[in-house]
């Protein structure tokens, strides 16, 4: 990854030149540019880490198994990206597009990079950071999206999954609360982790000083979105029925066992260090700066985040 940090170099510098000039449209062509760059960079060691081949044999099975019904759980309750990149695969089949799976899967790991970073400098923006905090900001998630490969494929539905957090993120940071419900909808079929995607809602508009307090309407949309999210959550299950738990090596290991097995397994914490790096130290340390939304984000998602991961999924991926 010399490349990321030769590109927070020159991108940072080129900005401070730029911005200080008063040329602010050629500043945000800079962050578009770090933008494409970073997730071609990061794409590459996705793929690199298991290889274009292995891609196209047997992530292909595995989407093919899904939009079939004949995965295990929790993979075949997580549709929306599946169905859609098998779709983008068979198009570029019937196109005679030269290895037209493996195009197809490298074109959506950019295109979603792509948005994802993009996504991430507007929320970054939105919190108050300036546009030189905003692209070492980029930098550290290019980082981590290229390490986060272990023991995985190219995991369509995992970056989609931070796009309707990070759409949720802008739409309360926005105003709009009502982005909410579709994005729940979406993120359900995509994904069951979007479900704290309401609770961020709810914990940005609470109040407990002088008197707690809830705005009306943010407390329907967050209510009506946490039913939104039920339904489609067990209407899956009810739909394609139950289905082995495939996480684990060993199959249905769920709860305290998979927490022990995070625990003791070396390499979970060998993949959390290069993934996260010094980012959880440097946050904890400046979070008497946040603002105060930002602190409702991080108290309703991270310990739920974490713990849930640890007992439900192999950490180490």
């Amino acid at each position: 990854m010399v490349e990321c940090g030769f590109l927070i170099l020159v991108g940072v510098g080129f900005l401070l030149m730029v911005e200080s000039r008063g040329h602010r449209w050629v500043a945000w062509g800079g962050i578009l540019a770090c933008v494409v760059l970073l997730s071609f960079i990061a794409a590459f060691d996705q793929v690199k880490s298991m290889g274009l081949s292995w891609q196209e044999e047997h992530y292909l099975a595995r989407l093919e198994a899904v939009w079939a019904g004949e995965s295990g759980s929790p993979w075949q309750y997580r549709v929306l990206s599946d169905g859609v990149a098998l779709g983008v695969c068979r198009a570029f089949e019937g196109l005679g597009v030269p290895r037209g799976v493996g195009v197809a899967m490298v074109v959506m790991r950019v295109v979603q990079n792509m948005a994802v970073l993009l996504l991430a400098f507007v929320y970054y923006r939105r919190l108050g950071l300036s546009m030189y905090l905003g692209v070492l900001g980029l930098a550290a998630l290019a980082w981590a999206m290229s390490l986060s490969n272990y023991n995985s494929d190219l995991s369509f539905n995992t970056y989609t999954d931070i796009l309707v957090y990070l759409c949720g993120g802008l739409a309360i940071l926005c105003g709009r609360p009502g982005w909410i419900l579709p994005l729940i909808v979406l993120g359900a079929l995509n994904r069951e982790t979007c479900g704290l995607l309401p609770l961020m809602l709810l914990g940005a508009h609470v109040r407990f000083t002088p008197k707690f307090s809830l705005p009306r309407r943010e407390l329907f949309i967050g209510v009506a979105s946490l039913v939104l999210y039920g339904v489609v959550f067990f209407g899956l299950r009810v739909y394609f029925g139950a289905r082995d738990w495939e996480v684990h090596p060993s199959k249905n290991v769920q709860g305290w066992d998979l927490l022990v097995y995070n625990l003791t397994f070396g390499r979970t914490w060998i993949h959390l260090a290069g993934t996260l790096g010094l980012m959880p130290f440097l946050a904890v340390a400046s979070m008497r700066v946040w603002p105060r939304v930002l602190h409702a984000f991080f108290w309703v998602m991270v310990p739920a985040w974490f713990a849930l991961h640890f007992m439900f999924s192999a950490m180490a991926e």
